[in-house]
């Protein structure tokens, strides 16, 4: 993934997005193969992260949106796995800024959402002035 980073960093998108999907696609395999083992989710969720970054910078919204809901259905269930691990809350708590920030950049911020079956999809409104679900 070092080396999709510093494709970014030059400005070469796509070929970070095939590195980000390489390292991807191994760690997944490596879930996969030891799916109860909290290390490999680790790593495999920010690489998820990575793939969103540069599917979004390449203007493909969409596409950034699904990972990053990867990511954070990923980063969720770290969290819940362990509640007290600070590292989990604030990684999980990152990843739904990210996806907010993606949504925020769309026209209305409506154009993204829902994606169904997405890991946190919402149903409530929300009241602005206290952030909290309306009653």
């Amino acid at each position: 993934m070092r080396v999709g980073n510093v494709d970014m960093a030059s400005g070469d998108v796509y070929a970070a997005l095939h590195r980000y999907l390489t390292s991807a696609e191994a760690l997944e395999q490596a879930v996969a193969s030891d799916p109860v083992n909290p290390m490999t989710r680790r790593f495999f969720a920010p690489a998820l992260g990575k793939v969103g970054e540069a599917f979004e910078a390449s203007g493909q919204t969409r596409a950034a949106l699904e990972q990053y809901q990867k990511d954070t259905g990923m980063q969720r269930r770290l969290m819940e796995a362990d509640p007290q691990d600070a590292m989990s809350r604030n990684s999980y708590a990152l990843t739904l800024q990210v996806e907010a920030n993606l949504r925020s950049k769309t026209a209305t911020g409506q154009a993204l959402w829902p994606i169904s079956g997405g890991p946190h999809d919402r149903t409530e409104t929300l009241d602005a002035e206290s952030a909290k679900p309306a009653a």
